[in-house]
């Protein structure tokens, strides 16, 4: 199949399909979880280390200085468990998402090409995004995850019907997404 064409993928979504996305979905949110986690860790361990420095000396805290751990330091706290409870909340809400499967037994069709992905549920609706409605596409060893601001898209690799329609879509997904990722373990 030539690169620049129209890949077709179909496919009925099965409960496995869920757990095979929140699994590659888990793979490839790991890394930002981590690098958020550290960002994190390390505003906290600034904080209490200045905190810490300012209490042990035996001078007066200057009025800046003062004013800083007053206001700033406890905002900084927080933020920091804002920042981890609506991680946690998200994740819980992605699982929740996947623990339900109204849509097991519909057939499941993507159009891909240059200009976008179109996606048809059950020959019944239909619904065409651009490359720039994706903000990431990740290919994992067992499909495509689509990310778009709301919603997490799924292609299985069953759903090609050849691994160089598979390698074609991903060429496509590499030239045309805004992001393109690849997870291969």
């Amino acid at each position: 199949m030539a690169k620049e064409e129209s890949v077709g993928a179909a496919f009925v979504i099965t409960p496995d399909d869920f757990a095979d996305a929140s699994k590659m979905h888990n793979s490839a949110s790991a890394g930002v979880r981590r690098r958020r986690i550290f960002s994190a860790i390390s505003i906290l361990i600034v904080v209490l280390a200045g905190a810490f420095t300012i209490a042990k000396s035996r001078s007066p805290i200057p009025a800046s200085v003062g004013s800083f751990l007053l206001y700033v330091a406890p905002g900084l706290l927080v933020v920091l468990l804002l920042f981890i409870v609506m991680g946690s909340l998200q994740k819980a809400a992605i699982r929740r998402q996947h623990g339900r499967h109204p849509d097991v037994g519909k057939s499941i069709g993507y159009l891909i090409n240059p200009e976008g992905i179109k996606l048809m549920v059950d020959n019944t609706s239909e619904e065409t995004n651009k490359w720039r409605a994706y903000s990431r596409v990740v290919r994992t060893p067992k499909g495509f995850l689509l990310y778009t601001s709301s919603t997490l898209g799924w292609i299985p690799n069953r759903a090609f019907e050849s691994q160089e329609d598979a390698e074609a879509a991903a060429h496509l997904a590499a030239n045309y997404a805004p992001r393109y990722d690849v997870i291969t373990g």
